[in-house]
């Protein structure tokens, strides 16, 4: 039999044939140790009972023995439920028994009760993004067309490949650099990589470290209906050793009746089986349904509620208009949900080519932040609105009514608004005057209009030449207002 690696001479012939056994799955599912030269034949001698070792002694290894206790936790993670029957199968025969794996099926489809006693210790729950994305369960983002989904998504793809802070903010800290798997079935290479790059360029993030984790699929015409594809794509992120696999977008990647739950499984048991086989998160970047009267949260997720109910975190995304992304949390199964926060997006564009993005950033603008830039907004572009209409817009952009009535009280105390008096007491809300709205100090920050052409949507669009105007006769230019947080 050839050595395996890792395996010292004169070591207890035990810790010997446990670790020969990890490496034996280990080549057998593709992961690193195949790029060894290992063959599944080296290790005939250890194959089915030592395995079944594994899985018996995971909690229960050698003192000292810190090199194996990983050995054995990672090959119980790795082994699929027909090797966890074909292992037992084997221990469990009478002497001069053949293993036939096929009887021993129903101990890896029903497996019986754990007694709490003899549970494993509780694990903390590990983070892909800290306190966003739980690391190795299915993720969902949703909402609707052009509301910049893949762009969060790439975004957030790029930080984990690179180690980078979500949004450059250390609380979203994602790890040392890891392998994505990205499949986009909505733009093609030179598309997705041209803005991988814009967020690099955006974001101060090394190139090479970025792109040398980040491996695309580009509208290669998938399809997880496929079991072919779906194995391609379990063995692809197995053997790049993938802490995230991104589906975007979802709708495109499947087959049948998007609304059947009892068809939409097989999609949700796939990310489950990548989550388990290779500890990789799954998120599935989908589309949101047609709005309608009473229909909000996760109730908006087009197709079948299974992929809500398989995910572990789902995020609304919306558009706050000029350039601010909505992001709400409406599920998180192994925490607190994150409060709701915005992005504000800077897209730089090539001069004659809006197409082609040179730099992109985005930044993180906490909830009071966002509901002053966006009562800021609406005031430059509606003259004299009570408190109450403001509220109603706003809330119609998906911005509480409370939120926004915390930013008229913080924006009047600063000084950067004020009110006339109506009937019935009502105040109309209209902003200062430029001296009066820089003489106070206040927890907005007005930074310089940018030079280089931005790449701009938003909801205000029929007002922007009068917010302009205005903005520019109050000293403010309301596109650059950007949240102190």
């Amino acid at each position: 039999m050839t050595a395996a690696p890792g395996i010292t001479p004169g070591t207890d012939r035990r810790v010997q044939e446990m670790r020969a056994a990890y490496l034996l799955v280990d080549a057998q599912r593709g992961h690193p140790g195949a790029t060894l030269g290992l063959r599944p034949e080296d290790f005939e001698e250890f194959d089915c009972r030592h395995i079944a070792e594994i899985i018996l002694e995971a909690g229960r290894v050698p003192a000292g023995e810190e090199q194996l206790a990983s050995y054995a936790e990672h090959a119980v993670r790795l082994l699929t439920p027909r090797d966890r029957a074909r292992a037992l199968a084997y221990v469990r025969r009478q002497p001069g028994e053949s293993v036939d794996a096929d009887e021993y099926e129903a101990d890896a489809r029903y497996p019986g009760p754990v007694c709490a006693l003899n549970a494993p210790p509780a694990e903390p729950v590990r983070w892909l993004v800290n306190d966003l994305v739980p690391a190795g369960e299915p993720t969902i983002l949703y909402g609707p067309p052009g509301v910049f989904k893949s762009g969060l998504a790439l975004c957030a793809a790029a930080a984990i490949a690179g180690g980078y802070a979500l949004f450059d903010l250390p609380r979203f800290k994602t790890g040392d650099g890891s392998p994505v798997l990205y499949v986009s079935e909505d733009d093609r290479l030179s598309l997705v990589t041209m803005r991988t790059e814009a967020f690099c360029r955006g974001h101060n993030w090394a190139r090479q470290k970025v792109l040398a984790n980040l491996h695309f699929h580009a509208l290669d015409g998938i399809s997880l209906g496929d079991a072919r594809w779906q194995q391609q794509l379990l063995d692809e992120a197995a053997g790049l050793g993938a802490h995230l696999l991104v589906l975007d977008p979802l709708a495109h990647l499947i087959e049948g009746n998007e609304n059947d739950a009892s068809e939409m499984r097989r999609y949700t048991r796939f990310a489950r089986r990548v989550s388990d086989e290779t500890g990789a998160t799954v998120l599935w970047v989908q589309h949101a349904g047609k709005a309608r009267e009473g229909v909000t949260g996760s109730d908006r997720i087009r197709g079948s509620s299974a992929f809500h109910g398989a995910a572990r975190a789902a995020y609304e995304i919306a558009d706050r208009g000029d350039n601010d992304v909505g992001i709400e949390c409406v599920k998180m199964s192994c925490a607190e949900k994150p409060v709701r926060f915005s992005v504000h997006r800077s897209i730089e564009v090539a001069p004659g080519n809006r197409g082609h993005w040179t730099k992109a950033r985005l930044e993180y603008l906490g909830p009071k932040a966002a509901a002053d830039q966006w009562v800021l907004r609406y005031l430059a572009a509606i003259d004299g609105p009570k408190s109450t209409e403001i509220r109603v817009a706003a809330g119609k952009e998906g911005i509480r009514g409370e939120d926004v009535s915390a930013a008229i009280s913080r924006l009047h105390e600063a000084g950067k608004i004020q009110f006339r008096d109506g009937s019935r007491n009502a105040r109309h809300w209209y902003l200062t005057e430029p001296a009066q709205a820089n003489g106070q100090a206040g927890r907005l920050t007005v930074a310089q209009p940018a030079q280089p052409a931005l790449a701009t949507r938003g909801r205000l669009e029929p007002a922007r030449s009068s917010l302009h105007a205005v903005g520019m006769q109050a000293g403010i230019d309301l596109e650059e207002v950007t949240g102190d947080i």
